[in-house]
């Protein structure tokens, strides 16, 4: 999306949102009661008569924390599009519920995680939106920060990039800490902040990282979290701190890919148990290859028009990076660009490719997270297969080069 009014893009679906007064979640399960904590922890439950819907005949009518579950065909009897707004927490559920009830209800009402339809996100525009036009706070769905780009894997088609770092190297504290006193000078809350790498794990200051953020923050970010392998064993001081500030996990299982993993992950994950550490595995059935080289001159001959498209089906840019008191309008910008040693120098990033955030209008960064740029595109989309669109190719998940790092 084009910038044409900075700082004014979001007003119509702005002054639509503030009216919402009935919010429906779909799911009285994990997710949809993970949702509802949410929005508690915002002060935001107040604002609205929330009720789960929930096609269990054995839950409808009942009490779950305090709300209402209802039945589908309650919920279909009662849903006003105009005063009313709906989340779901499942990608494919979305695309259920939207093809059978998309002849009562616009699609555009249902709102989701969907990836594949960013504009109907629940949590980065319904939320995000609502919590900066109702209650002037700034709101990240999704925060991140590469801690180190040191790993002891070699994985082909890396998202990271690592495969093309020359000199790979860990964070210092002081950037860090200086990056993050930044984020948080304009963001009030922090849906989730992760660490990511690299391999977090391999970074031997980790504890004093997540010491400085949690007693600094904790207040202000609802979920933290870091990535892991799973091939590098957590010590007990790094367990009890974790335990402490009530870090999650995202546990990568390489066990198909990783011979290494076959063993480490299960040692991993039962210490997670034993330390009661919140942890969610992810098993990828594919990785994506993004087809960026080291090359500026064999870039697609595309038109603006088509950029801008290409842009908006790869929906990746909600997928932003969080750096040096920056945010690049997409992830792998930030990890390929050539400003940094330890990053993969495959890029050289323009203005148009990230904000400086302490410069940046909170209603302008909102608009960036939305996906709102100079240019519609990043010059990055001309070298990149992108992610969700016509021109995506899946490959293998890590797959492991002939020499590994160590």
């Amino acid at each position: 999306m084009k910038w044409t009014n900075k700082g004014h893009e979001l007003d119509e679906l702005g002054a639509k949102y503030i009216k919402i007064k009935d919010l429906y979640i779909w799911g009285a399960g994990r997710f949809g009661r993970k949702m509802l904590r949410f929005l508690r922890w915002l002060n935001l439950s107040d604002d609205f008569c929330i009720k789960f819907i929930d096609s269990n005949v054995s839950l409808q009518n009942k009490i779950v924390d305090n709300v209402l579950i209802v039945s589908p065909a309650c919920f279909l009897d009662t849903f006003n599009p105009e005063t009313d707004v709906l989340d779901i927490s499942s990608e494919g559920l979305y695309f259920e519920l939207e093809k059978i009830y998309s002849e009562k209800f616009p699609a555009s009402f249902f709102i989701s995680y969907a990836e594949h339809k960013p504009d109907h996100d629940f949590l980065r525009m319904f939320v995000c939106v609502y919590l900066m036009y109702k209650h002037g706070k700034l709101l990240s769905a999704h925060s991140n920060y590469i801690i180190t780009t040191i790993c002891n894997l070699n994985c082909d088609g890396c998202l990271n990039f690592n495969q093309y770092i020359k000199h790979p190297a860990d964070e210092s504290f002081e950037s860090f800490k200086r990056h993050t006193d930044i984020v948080f000078s304009k963001f009030d809350y922090l849906a989730s902040f992760h660490f990511s790498g690299g391999e977090v794990m391999l970074h031997r200051e980790l504890p004093k990282f997540l010491k400085y953020i949690s007693e600094t923050y904790g207040d202000r970010i609802f979920e933290l979290f870091f990535v892991t392998n799973g091939t590098v064993i957590p010590d007990s001081e790094l367990l009890a701190l974790m335990q402490r500030t009530n870090c999650g996990v995202l546990l990568d299982d390489y066990r198909q890919s990783v011979p290494k993993s076959v063993d480490t992950f299960p040692k991993v994950k039962a210490l997670f148990d034993e330390y009661g550490i919140e942890y969610r595995i992810a098993k990828a059935d594919y990785w994506y290859e993004l087809g960026i080289t080291d090359s500026v001159d064999n870039g697609r001959d595309l038109t603006e028009e088509e950029l801008i498209r290409h842009k908006s089906e790869c929906g990746v840019h909600y997928f932003q990076d969080f750096f040096d008191g920056k945010i690049f309008g997409c992830c792998y910008i930030g990890y390929v660009n050539d400003m940094y040693p330890n990053k993969a120098a495959i890029y050289t990033p323009e203005a148009n490719d990230y904000i400086e955030i302490a410069a940046t209008p909170k209603m302008e960064i909102l608009e960036y997270r939305a996906g709102y740029t100079q240019k519609g595109y990043f010059e990055l989309c001309r070298h990149c297969n992108e992610m969700h669109g016509k021109t995506s190719k899946r490959i293998p998940v890590a797959q492991q080069r002939s020499k590994a790092r160590t």
